[in-house]
């Protein structure tokens, strides 16, 4: 199924069936804040959510923005593997990630053994993913 995801001011949304699932932000400079993601019933379960987001990330790399990831359902995104390495050049398919501060972050304690080993080895995130780190 093909979703086509539209890109309003301040939000990002798949019309659907008669209904809406939207990606809310807030750009502030150059940090794009990732505030909040709904996908109503009917729509679930269609990897909705998932599109809305990689177009946001799309979005904040064609921009050369910073993600913030405010929103629960991103951050969970992030936290995923093949996040991490969807974009098959070895590099983040979101970018880079930081909080509402602009310090990096990672999104999800794991996601911090990712990032650390690519800082020490320069390894991409996948590669570590597949060994991954113990925990400190």
């Amino acid at each position: 199924m093909e979703v086509r995801v539209e890109h309003e001011p301040g939000r990002f949304v798949v019309r659907l069936d008669g209904a809406e699932a939207t990606l809310v932000y807030e750009r502030r400079g150059d940090l794009l804040d990732l505030q909040h993601t709904f996908t109503p019933p009917a729509l679930r379960g269609r990897e909705i959510a998932a599109r809305l987001t990689e177009a946001a990330f799309a979005y904040a790399r064609a921009q050369g923005l910073r993600i913030v990831p405010t929103c629960s359902y991103t951050r969970s995104y992030l936290s995923r593997p093949e996040t991490l390495s969807r974009a098959g050049d070895g590099q983040r398919a979101c970018g880079p990630v930081h909080g509402a501060d602009g310090v990096p972050r990672p999104a999800e304690a794991g996601a911090a053994d990712l990032l650390e080993r690519e800082r020490v080895t320069g390894e991409d995130g996948s590669a570590a993913q597949r060994r991954r780190l113990p925990r400190r």
